[in-house]
């Protein structure tokens, strides 16, 4: 993962190449303090893998990670799908693990870390391991794009040899499914990536001049300053007027398509905007503040046994159903799915408190007008 101090951070290339002013924006209104759970989580597998692939020992479910995590099976699987990739795709040749680029061809404050790359035979392998939920892309993915500027400036690659070099970029997202897998790839040649080398460094300079602009899009839900961004609340105000027009007309096929994409553009602009604010109240409230109609509550964790995996193992084995995972039991929420009732599931795990969320109160004024 990218270095906190690098102010054009490659992991958040898709934002400031479409917003330059999202740099300047987000310095202004960074992360409130407080974990991450979702974030935390991602550090810990990619920390499994890490350890995996430098060939120190597996860590093992109940462990705890660097950053004060404890790992759970889930983790370990989904490091293991990036794993098993990254080594078949690599078949014994030197892997560069969590490497350090600085990419200067893009700008001198543009560094980071990859997870990983290879170079096998003309082929310059780079990997993304992603634990999140949010589908991400290979193709044309500003991130990978600029690993690959890091790497190839780290090699010292000619024009001629960008012309023999094809750049196969990997991202594996073993979780949320995809109907090609967990593991997707985009192939290009070296050199038809030198247009967009250029594209990020004129992004890259554009974001750290004076008086950058900034556009609303998709990668606002990126950005920790959408709460306090004059350009997203006019695009989610103009989108309320648009819905709340009145258009008592039959549409043809073209029109309905082009609404359509209208009205999700504006949905998405909306969700941006929510979570911002949402972020923005839970700090509020965290400090001593006080958001009218809204309060803090703690969420539900995931369940964690509470007895040892003998006991776990004896119990799937009076209810006619293998509950191992070895040398483990399988999670909780994976007996559920294999029929153990909810009853046996109360008795025997325990969901953890997690961060607290935002929940709207009954009592205030405030809540009885949006609900009545």
């Amino acid at each position: 993962m990218d270095n906190a101090h690098s102010r054009l951070s490659p992991s958040s290339a898709g934002r400031w190449v479409a917003c330059n002013g999202s740099i300047t924006m987000c310095e202004q209104f960074p992360e409130p303090p407080g974990r991450n759970e979702a974030a935390d989580e991602g550090t810990a597998s990619h920390w499994i893998a890490s350890e995996t692939l430098e060939g120190r020992p597996a860590p093992t479910a109940g462990a705890i990670a660097p950053n004060g995590i404890t790992i759970d099976l889930e983790m370990i699987e989904g490091a293991y799908v990036y794993v098993d990739a990254v080594r078949h795709a690599a078949g014994g040749v030197q892997l560069q693990v969590e490497s350090r680029l600085t990419i200067g061809y893009i700008h001198p404050e543009c560094f980071g870390t990859t997870d990983c790359w290879f170079v096998k035979g003309n082929e310059l392998h780079v990997w993304d391991y992603k634990y999140g939920f949010s589908i991400v892309d290979p193709l044309e993915n500003w991130q990978m794009i600029c690993y690959t500027a890091g790497i190839i400036q780290q090699l010292v690659l000619s024009g001629m040899d960008d012309q023999q070099l094809d750049v196969v970029m990997h991202i594996v997202q073993p979780r949320p499914f995809h109907l090609l897998g967990p593991h997707r790839t985009w192939r290009v040649k070296a050199a038809d990536l030198r247009n967009r080398f250029g594209q990020l460094a004129d992004a890259a300079n554009k974001a750290l001049a004076p008086n950058p602009q900034t556009a609303s899009g998709k990668h606002c839900i990126y950005c920790s300053a959408r709460h306090a961004c004059p350009t997203l609340q006019k695009s989610c105000m103009a989108g309320i007027d648009y819905v709340g027009v009145a258009l008592p007309e039959m549409l043809s096929a073209e029109a309905l398509a082009i609404e359509l994409r209208v009205i999700q553009r504006i949905k998405n602009l909306l969700t941006y905007r929510e979570t911002g604010l949402t972020a923005q109240a839970e700090a509020l409230i965290k400090s001593g503040g006080l958001v009218p109609g809204w309060t803090l509550q703690p969420g539900q964790g995931r369940a964690n046994w509470t007895c040892t995996a003998a006991e776990i193992f004896a119990l799937g084995d009076l209810m006619g159903m293998d509950l191992r995972a070895e040398p483990s039991a399988i999670t909780p929420a994976q007996a559920k799915k294999k029929g153990l009732s909810a009853e046996l599931l109360a008795t025997y795990s325990k969901a953890g408190d997690t961060a607290m969320k935002l929940v709207q109160t009954t009592d205030s004024l405030a809540s009885r007008v949006f609900t009545s």
